[in-house]
């Protein structure tokens, strides 16, 4: 029997179509778009940022928020968590189970979280303490730091398996003064307690029902820009956990901290240098990436501050996400944990030198925005992470290399900057090029190492060379110059 329902018009059908996707979008089955989500109340996911969930306000719960990040030791600590392995660390008992926001780019995490648990965890959030800055003493000085520091929140987004959470401008909470008990070996320059403040954007999940939930949050902030200037682009975190509530979490990577301290339970030093961590290696078995930016930590003073965690930021995000910048970390952290200890454990003890560090590192923030943003006009991937790292090569050897190419005058009487030798420079940048692009086809990694490494010292000292050159042709053009004007001042 045929249905009567192909008799019916079109327009009928489409008026029933559209019946139905209306009444379901009312009751919240679906978006305006059509999209079938989950069909949770607010009120139900979300405590009210005005409430006192589980016995304390949002602001108490930030101060114990960080009260619980700054107990974990910095060797399992989950700030340098990069999927969420250790997200179980120190987790306090209670109704209140902590999960870690992301600082600074984009970040995915699981993690298995007892069931009949209330999830509390910040969209985005900072922090000042007097360990990284010892200038703090008074409420208004620590107040005026986190907003200063916490910057123009442009965009909120909440989502909790596929429901969007709304209002989150209401979400703002900044603590009191409060004191963190810190290890011995932690994630700031301190020692036994530290007074610190907090602020920012914060979420109360209440407990959720046994299985896989995905929580995505985000935040976007402008940077605040001087009159005239030229607005900086926006700043993105965003963290994405798979939260398995009551059942063991399925890994989505390998975890970025390192494994249990040794006995003695010393802080990393030239004998006791942080462990290798490398996401994979050459026989197909788990490593992992160092993760401490040694020398910038003990100048700045924390692993916390801005600076670091851009360095992080960029290592994380745009050199280990593609398989041609982890080949050039695994070369570059051999060579940089062989001395770095040393020089970070002389270096905390020296405010000279520290300032020093600071002032020299400062030029490369500027040049990694500049990689930064050649890796997005490249469309990321391998090609970005390449033509980021030729940037970068560059720039640093315009920067920091042409100084002392500048001093070494031999070079500068033999090298004539004439056709013939650019064209063999060139051919020897193509060449470098075409040996990294090849071996990051072939995916062979001991030849990745080596053409990433080469292609790198290549380009950075080819750009000292040439940079020194202009400056030392400079010079005897002045020269000349002025001796000309000499000559004539004798004449007459």
């Amino acid at each position: 029997m045929r249905s009567n329902i192909s008799k019916l018009p079109a327009v009928a059908i489409t008026s029933i179509i559209a019946t139905l996707l209306a009444s379901m979008t009312a009751i919240g089955i679906v978006e305006p778009g059509g999209r079938l989500i989950n069909a949770y109340a607010q009120a139900d996911l979300i405590a009210a940022p005005d409430s006192n969930p589980y016995g304390a306000s949002y602001e108490e719960w930030a101060a114990r928020y960080w009260q619980w990040l700054f107990s974990v030791p910095s060797d399992v600590n989950p700030i340098f968590d990069r999927d969420g392995i250790t997200c179980d660390e120190n987790q306090p008992d209670g109704d209140v189970w902590f999960l870690l926001g992301e600082t600074e780019g984009i970040r995915e995490r699981t993690c298995s979280v007892p069931e009949g648990k209330a999830i509390f965890m910040p969209i985005i959030t900072i922090e000042c303490d007097e360990a990284t800055d010892d200038t703090l003493d008074t409420d208004e000085e620590f107040a005026a730091c986190v907003e200063d520091n916490l910057g123009n929140v442009t965009k909120l987004e909440a989502t909790i398996d596929g429901t969007p959470v709304s209002g989150l401008e209401d979400h703002k909470a900044r603590s009191g003064v409060f004191d963190a008990q810190v290890p011995e070996v932690n994630i700031v320059a301190g020692e036994g307690s530290v007074k610190m403040m907090t602020n920012g954007y914060w979420v109360m999940i209440n407990p959720l029902p046994q299985g896989e939930h995905v929580i995505e949050l985000k935040a976007e902030v402008t940077p605040v820009s001087s009159p005239g200037d030229e607005p900086d682009p926006p700043s993105i975190t965003s963290v994405k956990y798979i939260a398995a509530v009551g059942i063991e979490a399925t890994p989505i990577g390998v975890g970025s901290v390192p494994p249990p301290p040794p006995e003695d339970n010393t802080d990393v030093t030239a004998d006791n240098p942080p462990p290798i961590l490398d996401d994979e290696d050459t026989t197909g078995g788990d490593q992992q990436q160092p993760s401490g930016c040694l020398i910038a930590t003990a100048a700045f003073g924390s692993e916390l501050t801005p600076q670091v965690q851009y360095l992080r930021n960029f290592r994380e995000n745009y050199i280990l996400s593609t398989t041609s910048g982890a080949a050039f970390m695994n070369t570059f952290n051999y060579v940089y944990y062989s001395f770095s200890p040393q020089v970070a454990d002389y270096e905390r003890d020296q405010p000279w030198l520290q300032q020093t560090v600071k002032t020299t590192i400062y030029p490369l923030f500027g040049i990694l925005g500049v990689s930064e943003k050649t890796y997005w006009a490249a469309n990321g991937g391998e090609l970005g992470s390449i033509a980021a790292g030729a940037t970068a090569s560059m720039l640093i050897g315009a920067v920091y290399l042409a100084p002392l190419a500048v001093l070494a005058k031999p070079i500068h009487r033999r090298l004539r900057l004439d056709a013939k030798t650019l064209t063999v420079m060139m051919a020897v940048v193509a060449a470098a090029g075409m040996t990294l692009a090849a071996a990051t086809y072939v995916g062979i990694s001991p030849l990745l190492e080596l053409s990433t490494s080469m292609f790198v010292i290549i380009l950075a000292g080819m750009t000292a060379i040439l940079a020194s050159r202009l400056v030392w042709a400079l010079v005897s053009t002045v020269k000349k110059s002025f001796a000309g004007l000499h000559w004539k001042g004798l004449k007459k």
